[in-house]
């Protein structure tokens, strides 16, 4: 059989809160020998991706994840399973990239490639957490200052902001009444 085997692997999406994420590397036919095929996988973005990869479990890793696959002569397809950790952190949904390169020599190598369409592939964590904000009531007297105080519900890794409209209820219709509207970040 002349066909070229061609080594690839899919793109994967998953939720944050799923505990690991799985890339699936597959070969478009079997050989008559073992054969291996070298991968390294990064962040995509200016996001690291929170890998559990380290001693480190729940913290962003910022290094390359790396290694080799060895497949059987019948072996089809491999898998890559990384750890991903559920930070609690309102953020912009994490990219990591898998690239396959390096395959060895089998005896029918000439025959062997990585598919220059499909020799990597983007893995999408989708964050899961949300960001609200909360104000307090407030109270004070009629020539002074009055301060609300304005919460985030949790941590963010991009600046937030809220639109806001203050009001004055004049209490005698004689007194106007005056608003003002704003954004704070």
């Amino acid at each position: 059989d002349e066909a070229v085997c061609i080594y690839s692997v899919a793109d994967t999406t998953v939720n944050e809160s799923d505990g690991s994420l799985t890339f699936t590397i597959s070969r478009s036919k079997t050989l008559t020998g073992p054969q291996s095929v070298s991968y390294s996988v990064t962040s995509v973005g200016t996001t690291p991706a929170n890998l559990a990869a380290t001693a480190n479990p729940g913290i962003d890793a910022y290094g390359v994840l790396s290694g080799n696959l060895i497949f059987a002569p019948s072996e089809l397809s491999k898998t890559v399973s990384l750890s991903i950790s559920d930070d609690g952190v309102f953020e912009q949904n994490e990219k990591l990239r898998l690239q396959l390169y390096g395959l060895t020599t089998p005896p029918d190598a000439a025959k062997t490639t990585i598919s220059s369409y499909s020799g990597s592939a983007t893995a999408t964590i989708v964050d899961n957490d949300q960001a609200y904000f909360s104000i307090s009531d407030s109270s004070g007297i009629e020539s002074g200052t009055i301060v609300f105080n304005v919460t985030l519900s949790t941590p963010t890794d991009r600046p937030v902001s809220v639109d806001y409209t203050t009001s004055l209820r004049a209490t005698d219709s004689a007194t106007p009444a005056a608003a003002k509207s704003s954004r704070r970040t």
